[in-house]
């Protein structure tokens, strides 16, 4: 038995590529029950910078290619193109990298503490629905005590910070009337949520927020105070913006 990793991030795949192959949690489920058609356990990582399909095959070489396979059939995805941006590692090098991802050692803000959190939704929905076994459930088990290990005995996380606060202290430096400044928050799931709550701690008075599904944004919008406007103003809700997250 191989375990197996296949997948992309950030530093691999342009972000139009990985908005395709991202998949909300809702969904996961089915990503997972199509993967286990090739393999025996599975567990699906899916974040705003990485999408990761870990799973335990018999055949390492032909376990690859069903993987790979599987994630362009379902995220409908040409293989060509998928093949051309992703990586694969196999057990040793697969275990090493999940150690990696959960200590924020592959993050775009390294030590960003949203990962960890991430990696245990991602077990969490696995054994859920009953793809994740013994071998997957151990080895994010490890994942995320070696993430808390790293955070607390080395300083990786000293400085971290979120992406969405590093965005919003950035703009705080570029617009010296940041407050009054007009910021467009763009979807609504968890990162968005804690962008929103960034901008709205450094004083970000005037928030429109914009998601594909407007009933969606409804929750977050009342409790920030924001405006929510329709997915087919997005055009016109940009051109009005100072910052857009």
């Amino acid at each position: 038995m191989h375990i197996i990793v296949v997948g992309v991030d950030h530093t691999t795949a342009p972000i139009a590529l990985r908005e395709r192959l991202a998949c909300s949690a809702r969904y996961i489920p089915q990503q997972l029950q199509a993967t286990r058609e090739v393999a025996s356990e599975c567990v699906f990582l899916s974040t705003c910078n990485r999408v990761e399909l870990y799973a335990v095959c018999t055949d390492a070489v032909q376990g690859r290619l069903d993987l790979l396979r599987v994630l362009s059939e379902t995220r409908q995805v040409p293989l060509a193109e998928l093949e051309s941006h992703c990586f694969c590692f196999l057990d040793e090098r697969a275990t090493a990298h999940l150690f990696g991802v959960a200590s924020g050692l592959y993050s775009l803000v390294p030590g960003e503490p949203q990962i960890q959190g991430q990696v245990v939704d991602a077990l969490e929905i696995a054994q859920g629905s009953g793809y994740a076994g013994p071998v997957t459930s151990a080895l994010f088990r490890a994942a995320v005590v070696a993430g808390k290990r790293a955070r607390s005995e080395t300083g990786i996380s000293r400085n971290a910070a979120s992406l969405s606060h590093v965005a919003v202290q950035l703009a705080r430096h570029l617009l010296p009337d940041f407050r009054q400044s007009n910021v467009l928050l763009i979807g609504s799931g968890k990162m968005s949520e804690l962008a929103a709550r960034n901008l709205k701690d450094n004083g970000a008075q005037q928030i429109v927020i914009v998601n594909r599904t407007h009933a969606n944004a409804m929750e977050l919008a009342a409790s920030l105070q924001a405006t929510l406007r329709p997915f087919q103003e997005l055009s016109e809700a940009l051109l009005d913006a100072d910052v857009v997250d």
